[in-house]
């Protein structure tokens, strides 16, 4: 790829990194309510589940969807239900304190990959990319 693609694809990651968000809205919220710690768990775990959707372009992800449509519906789906859930447990949870276990930081480190990897707005994303 020539200097000016790598520019756009810069260019649209960095686009995408900024807009606000659930994922955005998670990293804050445990960044603020659970510590610096529990926030940076949180963003590198969003940061794998792009990387995860990276690595599934690249080996056909894009084809596999063409293929099986049901596979996007599904991570739509899945996606509205992570969603549901999170907001509930932090209308449950917001009174709680929590400690900082191990429990808590694995967990804010796959809640930031859950919201990555089943989030429709960066499936889609990708799978656009991968088809054209």
């Amino acid at each position: 790829m020539d200097f000016f693609i790598w520019v756009q694809v810069l260019t649209i990651c960095l686009i995408g990194a900024v807009s606000p968000g659930p994922s955005l809205a998670m990293v804050v919220k445990n960044t603020l309510n659970e510590g610096k710690k529990q926030g940076s768990l949180t963003a590198l775990g969003h940061g794998l589940g792009i990387f995860f959707y990276a690595a599934l372009v690249v080996s056909g992800l894009g084809i596999a969807l063409s293929t099986f449509p049901e596979l996007e519906i599904f991570f739509s789906f899945a996606g509205i239900v992570l969603l549901f859930l999170l907001g509930f447990s932090t209308l449950i949870n917001s009174s709680k304190a929590k400690e900082d276990t191990f429990i808590s930081q694995t967990g804010s480190f796959f809640t930031g990959f859950l919201i990555a990897f089943l989030n429709p707005k960066i499936a889609t994303f990708f799978w656009q990319s991968s088809v054209h």
